[in-house]
């Protein structure tokens, strides 16, 4: 049975209330606890968690672990999500959801816990909404950044190579990337694989480019370039080749008769993309196990945010109160522990203020009191179910609402 929405509209935030359908001590600590951050990636996109079966090795380590088959985002953006993870505090409670506020300093994070219980805390991350001017850093002993893209195209070695390096000592690593984010990639497949549609060439592209068109002129260029340009913009290869003469989303253009076909294009590339993360996980679980580490590590899969595909006319995740941009992965693995309950589907609502005290209590450290969000150690381990009454507030920001 699916779950219910209600809408609340208020000055800043758009909340949605996702209505519910219908400490742990005495083990021993993980020797490795990783937080991968996903971004961009929505729940049915993910093998095991919705109906896709474009990601494998995800799907190998939810058989081995747990997947919350409800589980949702804090917010629709990657700033206030992040912070939600990193915190337990929903976006009103930290209030770090626009770029020029950072978390107050009496918050604890996750990482400046874990560091005080003797983990070696290191992050690989891709910047955006996850520099450390927002507080991110606090708490590791390294916060580096990567260009978007990069940790997946150019870096998984130089990360395989920290693991490696870092065997035998207790570490948490905390990786996140844009991978599965615009621009989705396959402009040129496209193009050469449906020349009848008349997409830009690469000529055309490089004469658009010298033009340098600033945003305030878009608005005197005819409507069928804009759209063209739009188009090649949600294709790229990277945010660094857009077009000045597009725009950032394509929903102004759903009355086009290409939009059927671009549409398919989209997901194409970002479903190309969600399998290259999909390896980068097998990757990482293979560098693990020849370690002989895999079974004492806990490994958290999610992401900050969907994204929608017109399913209701909307693209992206922009001030979308939608399952398409809040519903989340969410799977656990901890070999070790979850043994007994390998291959669990929880159904109930979960959302991203739970996964931090859930994370501290099942690595049997003692979590801050902090936040709204529940344990979930009990569920994950079949000892609970969650309530049926359960309501979530996810924050839906609008893009005016950032910087």
């Amino acid at each position: 049975m699916r779950c219910t929405l209600r809408i609340l509209i208020g000055a800043a935030l758009l909340l949605v209330l996702v209505s519910g359908c219908g400490s742990r001590d005495g083990t021993r600590r993980p020797g490795q606890i990783i937080l991968i951050s996903m971004d961009t990636v929505r729940a049915d996109a993910v093998s095991g968690v919705g109906s896709a079966d474009a990601t494998p090795e995800i799907a190998a380590i939810a058989r081995q672990g747990v997947t919350f088959r409800r589980f949702f985002a804090a917010s629709n953006y990657t700033l206030p999500s992040h912070m939600t993870l990193f915190t337990g505090l929903d976006p009103e409670e930290h209030g770090v959801y626009r770029g020029v506020v950072s978390l107050a300093p009496e918050v604890r994070t996750l990482a400046e816990v874990l560091r005080q219980a003797g983990y070696r805390t290191q992050a690989f991350h891709e910047g955006g909404y996850v520099a450390p001017r927002f507080g991110f850093e606090r708490g590791f002993d390294e916060y580096l950044e990567f260009d978007p893209l990069e940790m997946i195209r150019d870096q998984t070695q130089r990360v395989m190579e920290w693991v490696r390096a870092a065997a035998g000592e207790p570490y948490f690593l905390f990786l996140h990337t844009y991978h599965a984010h615009t621009p989705y990639g396959g402009y040129a497949q496209y193009r050469d694989g449906s020349p009848e549609r008349g997409l830009l060439s690469e000529p055309r592209i490089a004469e658009l480019r010298a033009l340098n068109i600033e945003a305030p002129d878009r608005a005197a260029l005819p409507r069928g370039l804009r759209a063209e340009c739009t188009l090649y913009n949600l294709l790229a290869e990277s945010w660094r080749d857009s077009l000045g003469c597009g725009d950032e989303s394509y929903s102004a253009y759903t009355d086009s008769p290409h939009l059927a076909a671009d549409r398919a294009a989209m997901l194409a590339g970002y479903q190309h993309r969600i399998r290259e993360i999909d390896a980068f996980v097998g990757t990482l679980r293979e560098t693990l196990e020849s370690l002989g580490e895999w079974d004492d590590t806990l490994l958290i899969l999610t992401a900050d945010h969907g994204e929608a595909f017109f399913e209701y006319g909307g693209h992206l995740h922009d001030y979308l109160p939608w399952e398409e941009v809040l519903w989340v992965p969410l799977v656990i693995s901890y070999p070790e522990l979850l043994r007994t309950v390998a291959g669990r589907e929880v159904q109930g609502l979960a959302g991203h203020a739970d996964l931090m005290r859930s994370l501290l209590v099942l690595a049997g450290v003692e979590a801050p009191t902090q936040g709204s969000g529940i344990d979930l150690s009990p569920v994950i381990l079949a000892e609970a179910e969650l309530p049926k009454d359960r309501e979530l507030f996810p924050a839906i920001l609008r893009a005016a609402h950032l910087p």
